[in-house]
């Protein structure tokens, strides 16, 4: 009984809740947009509405008092992205491997202070795409308005072979995409 009680007390000392939680909702006009090029010019493609009303969780890190650990997720669907042509979309789904694996995940891991700082933001996010996960260093632009709402806007570069994809080729190996991807996230922050 003792030593139960000793460990209620411990638990309550170092495990009590924390006032530096942040909680925010993803608005449902949050995008996402990848850029790439080919030997030709280059493309975009997007996904200009987030579907779903997920919140993330920010809370401090005890190890780095500069930086926040991140408890959530972004869940896209691939076949959602838009090329602006129907070739492209086409291209897109096939290299991204949408009909195995139709959802990319982004899982936001942590991210440097953001709530009281001009300085620089990064932060660390594991992408999921077709059914391959890779942590990836993001930086990040912090944009608060004055109606409440906080923009993260995040940038990072990652390669088809991160995930073992293959970029399309056309023509008969005339048109190559490169490798390299710009991928940018816009998530538009709504206090919970």
């Amino acid at each position: 009984m003792k030593s139960a009680l000793t460990f209620l007390i411990a638990y309550l000392l170092f495990h009590s809740p924390d006032s530096t939680v942040e909680k925010w909702i993803i608005a449902k006009d949050s995008s996402l947009r990848i850029e790439g090029s080919t030997n030709v010019n280059t493309f975009n493609c997007s996904v200009k509405k987030y579907l779903h009303a997920d919140t993330l969780s920010f809370s401090k890190n005890n190890s780095n008092e500069n930086e926040y650990v991140v408890k959530g997720e972004i869940i896209i669907n691939s076949n959602e992205f838009d090329c602006k042509k129907k070739y492209m979309n086409g291209d897109l789904k096939k290299t991204l491997k949408a009909h195995e694996s139709p959802y990319l995940s982004i899982k936001l891991m942590t991210i440097s202070n953001f709530i009281n700082t001009s300085q620089p933001v990064r932060g660390t996010v594991s992408i999921c795409l077709a059914g391959v996960k890779k942590n990836i260093d993001v930086n990040y632009t912090v944009t608060k308005a004055p109606c409440g709402k906080l923009f993260l806007d995040g940038k990072c570069n990652v390669l088809f072979s991160d995930f073992g994809l293959n970029p399309p080729r056309k023509l008969s190996g005339l048109i190559k995409v490169n490798q390299q991807i710009n991928v940018s996230f816009l998530l538009i922050l709504v206090k919970a």
